[in-house]
């Protein structure tokens, strides 16, 4: 993976460069820019081609495989859904390893006594609710 990674960093770079360094050579005019050169199309070497004719093709494909794309298409949206629900989790917790991301603690901070007082209530009914239901499951057992 990383080398296909690097391979497409290396060629990404290439493309940007060349044409700049033919830039730099125009300015520094080390090449010499005429009009023969200015007047070439880029599309000189692709065919003459139909338009009519080539939106018939295309027209008469989708008839015939439109059907087809929809499904694939559908198809591939399902599976890498499904692949990034499956693997996201795992991911994440290998990214969160790599970057060491701890959970601040709160030990220092002082709580105030109202919050104190609050916590201790919501303790008792629970310890209250498990008596209950431990007295019920007695007298019915």
């Amino acid at each position: 993976m990383t080398i296909l990674l690097s391979i497409f960093a290396i060629s990404l770079i290439l493309v940007i460069l060349v044409p700049l360094l033919q830039i730099k050579k125009i300015r520094q005019s080390e090449i010499i820019v005429t009009e023969e050169i200015q007047n070439i199309s880029p599309y000189r070497y692709l065919p003459k081609a139909n338009i009519k004719k080539i939106g018939f093709i295309i027209s008469n494909a989708f008839r015939k495989y439109g059907h087809l794309l929809i499904i694939v298409t559908l198809k591939g949206w399902v599976i890498i859904t499904y692949f990034i629900k499956k693997y996201s989790s795992i991911f994440l917790q290998k990214t969160k390893r790599l970057l060491k991301i701890e959970k601040v603690t709160t030990e220092n901070k002082t709580v105030s006594g109202f919050l104190k007082k609050v916590s201790e209530y919501k303790k008792r009914l629970k310890n209250m609710r498990e008596k209950i239901k431990e007295n019920e499951n007695e007298t019915v057992n």
